[in-house]
């Protein structure tokens, strides 16, 4: 029986050779992020990350306990995805008030999305707009963020320049639309978040496997603050060369896929609140 390491790491791979990360995906956002159909939860971290890899059109999902009770009844051929919920259980007899006790759990649930359970309310996708128009949340989180961000009008390349400090990205008006803009951006900040200064990261040097360890976390960073903010994913084009080598450490290792989500969750932490950790 595959752990559930196993079943996860395969599930990355088959989307990057399929080319449907969430974070290679041209489109997103913030009305179809993962949620509980029934209880309107959120789903966060590698939970959120996982339900978007999912075939699904439709953000909405639950147990099979919760659609039994709702009056639901999940399609015969229907799939459950697997999703990990975690808790601490606190001691509340221990005399000892100075430090916390209890029980760190783990408990495994499938969730099926309501595509695949009948007597659902129909889910209407939000329309969204197609003009090129900058995001004003996008645009204070790039003004907020506490690394000097340069437009060049001449430059074709986008980086972070550790010595310096300082991200450097073509014009905004020189991307095909906004979102290409900020996805680049975002993807940029997230390697300055690997700083010394900052969540002091092992970045590794260029053609590396960290180096491209770092790419990966840089991407799914890109794809956690845009979705946050509602301006959606867009892949960067080099990061497709990158893609053999993490399914190539995924194999070896199912592991780094949790270790890249959980790094990029504190990135995008990190992006998101830049006060936070002055």
């Amino acid at each position: 029986m595959k752990s559930y390491n196993d079943e996860i790491a395969q599930m990355f791979i088959k989307a990057m050779k399929e080319g449907t990360a969430p974070w290679q995906r041209p489109w997103s956002s913030s009305a179809l992020s993962p949620k509980n159909g029934i209880t309107g939860h959120e789903y966060r971290g590698m939970n959120a990350i996982l339900l978007s890899i999912a075939p699904h059109d439709d953000p909405r999902y639950c147990t099979f306990k919760q659609a039994r009770d709702a009056g639901y009844t999940i399609k015969k051929g229907g799939k459950g995805h697997l999703i990990k919920y975690c808790c601490f259980l606190s001691n509340e007899d221990e005399e000892n008030d100075e430090e916390e006790k209890g029980i760190f759990m783990q408990k495994y649930f499938y969730v099926f999305n309501f595509e695949d359970i009948e007597g659902v309310p129909t889910f209407e996708i939000p329309e969204e707009k197609k003009e090129f128009n900058p995001i004003i949340k996008c645009e204070e989180v790039l003004r907020n963020f506490d690394v000097q961000i340069e437009e060049s009008k001449i430059g074709n390349e986008a980086f972070y320049n550790r010595s310096a400090d300082k991200i450097v990205i073509p014009d905004r008006h020189r991307f095909v639309d906004e979102l290409a803009f900020y996805h680049t951006a975002f993807h940029e900040m997230a390697h300055a978040t690997g700083a010394t200064k900052r969540l002091n990261r092992n970045c590794g040097i260029f053609g590396s496997e960290t180096y491209a360890f770092e790419e990966l976390i840089a991407e799914i960073t890109s794809f956690l603050v845009g979705r946050a903010l509602g301006c959606g994913s867009a892949p960067k084009k080099e990061s497709v060369s990158y893609v053999a080598s993490w399914i190539k450490q995924l194999k070896q290792d199912n592991r780094l896929i949790f270790k890249a989500c959980k790094l990029a969750e504190q990135a995008c932490n990190r992006i998101l609140n830049p006060t936070e950790s002055k």
